[in-house]
């Protein structure tokens, strides 16, 4: 009734409760304040140690679901752009360190308009939902996979080699055609970024050099 979230209300629940059975243990008709731990004789410095310590736990788990929220698309649950480039910045300084190239590849869809305009937005949603199953699918556990943008995706592969890299861009480019109802135009950055925009600014060169040719297209850039 107070818009609480049912942890912190049964946490205020459990806390009424005790103050409740303090008070018939006392065998007088008072109130109790929780929020005054000393009220004449009465001691209520338990109840309180334990409603905050309650509190502080349920406002650390909010806390942190909140954190997964704001980097997280609601419709397909993979990361979304924030939460892409926070763990892609990362990786990219990891490649740098080590030498060891990765592969970025920049993925944008040939039929969302389409679908939205001719069968409207929910199938245009399934759609996108669609897609994000086959990259989750066919990329590895520990890929990072995201939706960038309404029908734009980004993922990046770590551990990997050029013929490697490639042959995830053309299985994936031809998963899509199998699996869903329209296309994907894809860009691939594969090396050591000599910085994480760079890379991304790279990609996005080339998925437009994809997109002038005619779509549903492949290219890679090094």
């Amino acid at each position: 009734e107070f818009g609480l979230d049912a942890a912190t209300a049964e946490v205020l629940y459990s806390t009424t409760q005790h103050l409740l059975n303090r008070s018939k243990q006392l065998g007088r008709d008072r109130v109790l304040w929780l929020t005054e731990p000393l009220i004449e004789d009465v001691d209520l410095s338990d109840i309180a140690l334990k409603f905050f310590r309650g509190l502080a736990q349920v406002n650390s788990a909010l806390a942190k679901e909140m954190a997964v929220e704001s980097r997280t698309d609601f419709l397909t649950s993979l990361h979304n752009r924030r939460g892409f480039e926070e763990v892609y910045e990362r990786m990219a300084r990891r490649s740098q360190r080590s030498g060891r190239p990765l592969a970025l590849l920049y993925m944008d869809s040939d039929s969302l308009k389409t679908i939205n305009d001719t069968k409207g937005h929910d199938a245009g949603d399934r759609f996108i939902v669609d897609l994000s199953r086959v990259l989750s699918d066919l990329l590895r556990g520990n890929d990072l996979v995201s939706r960038w943008g309404s029908d734009e995706f980004a993922a990046v592969v770590e551990d990997t080699t050029r013929e490697k890299a490639l042959s995830i861009a053309e299985r994936l480019h031809q998963s899509i055609s199998d699996r869903t109802e329209g296309t994907m135009s894809i860009a691939m950055f594969f090396g050591v970024p000599t910085s994480p925009e760079d890379a991304l600014k790279k990609a996005d060169e080339a998925l437009y050099r994809v997109k002038a040719r005619g779509k549903n297209g492949i290219e890679m850039v090094e």
